[in-house]
């Protein structure tokens, strides 16, 4: 454990030495002893939590690239087996041609021997028998210690190969579990991932169901804002309405004291005219019965003229001069127009 303060910086082999290869490739160690070797030949020692921090990468397989690295073990798998049964098919062959060979060179050192001179006092047909007998003798045995040697190699070959598939078959295997295991890990995952996503589609449905009854409800609060508005237009042509009223009966009571007024004066001048023809017999007044208007439309006082002397346009023009001239001495609130250009008519 690095308990010093400082930097580590740790680099891949690969990257400087392109040709490495990892060591356990090049051990060779009994079964009994495969765990210890793999745990300590064949993985990583730096962990996430441990006194060494730093450079560690959690590496989360996808369930895809299980799947292919499974297959790829099976094809390697697959290739051992086929390279097994090329090496033993080669092995047989190459000891079936050393044992060729070999006889070859017997062969040829018996032909020497039978082409030489035999020292003998046997006959040459028992020296023929005798070197018969012998050579298939030899070749009895040395046949014999070729078929056992070729089997003590073909077994010794055998075995070592076979433990070689082995180890190779149980790294495989182990492999494999490990990749099942995460497999199965990956498959809890997606489950609660897919409960989780049920859950939330359930929320999400929720939450655009309580997004409609909101509509709803604006589209509703809105309705009765339409009303208000209408309402409210309402009661302010009511208040403006009201105040026109208030403002009209304000000027009618002033009219109509000013009404009385006038009636009042007026009995006054009557009751002081009857007092003063009753004063004096000679004074005589005519009855008020209206307003008159002559108008002259060149200036001259003695060419005035009364309405019924005037054209159409005249009288129109004297209409709204006697308008503008009352709104000047006593402006009135509203003015209701009845056939002013009637003097206009043709008929």
């Amino acid at each position: 454990m690095v308990n010093t303060k400082g930097e580590l910086y740790l680099t891949n082999i690969k990257r400087s030495c392109p040709g490495a290869s990892p060591l356990i490739n090049y051990l060779k160690w009994d079964s009994k002893v495969e765990k210890a070797v793999q745990y300590v030949f064949n993985r990583d020692q730096v962990a996430l939590k441990g006194g060494l921090t730093g450079g560690y990468i959690d590496r989360k397989i996808s369930r895809l690239e299980l799947q292919r690295t499974i297959e790829q073990l099976r094809a390697t798998l697959n290739n051992l087996e086929l390279k097994n049964d090329t090496l033993k098919q080669g092995i047989n062959q190459r000891q079936l041609n050393a044992l060729q060979t070999t006889m070859e060179q017997k062969n040829e050192s018996l032909d020497a021997e039978l082409g030489s001179e035999l020292i003998s006092p046997l006959s040459f047909e028992d020296n023929k028998t005798k070197l018969e007998h012998q050579i298939n003798n030899n070749y009895r045995k040395k046949r014999e210690q070729i078929n056992m040697g070729l089997e003590r190699m073909q077994v010794e070959n055998a075995r070592i190969l076979t433990d070689e598939l082995q180890r190779e078959l149980d790294i495989l295997n182990d492999k494999l579990s490990e990749h099942e295991e995460q497999i199965d890990i990956h498959d809890k995952v997606v489950t609660t991932i897919d409960k989780e996503l049920r859950t939330k589609q359930k929320e999400l449905e929720q939450v655009r169901t309580s997004d409609k009854d909101f509509d709803e409800k604006v589209n509703e609060e809105k309705r009765n804002v339409d009303k208000y508005e209408i309402r409210l237009r309402q009661a302010q042509m009511k208040k403006k309405a009201l105040d026109q009223f208030l403002q009209y009966s304000d000027e009618r009571d002033k009219l109509a004291t000013r009404k009385d007024e006038i009636d009042e004066a007026h009995r006054d001048f009557d009751s002081d005219q009857v007092n003063s023809q009753s004063q004096s017999g000679s004074m005589a007044v005519d009855d008020f019965t209206g307003v008159g208007i002559k108008v002259s439309f060149n200036g001259k006082a003695n060419e005035m003229r009364d309405m019924q002397q005037l054209s159409g346009s005249q009288k129109s023009l004297v209409a709204l001069l006697l308008i503008f001239s009352i709104e000047k001495c006593d402006s009135a609130p509203f003015y209701l127009f009845d056939k002013i250009d009637q003097p206009l008519d043709l008929h």
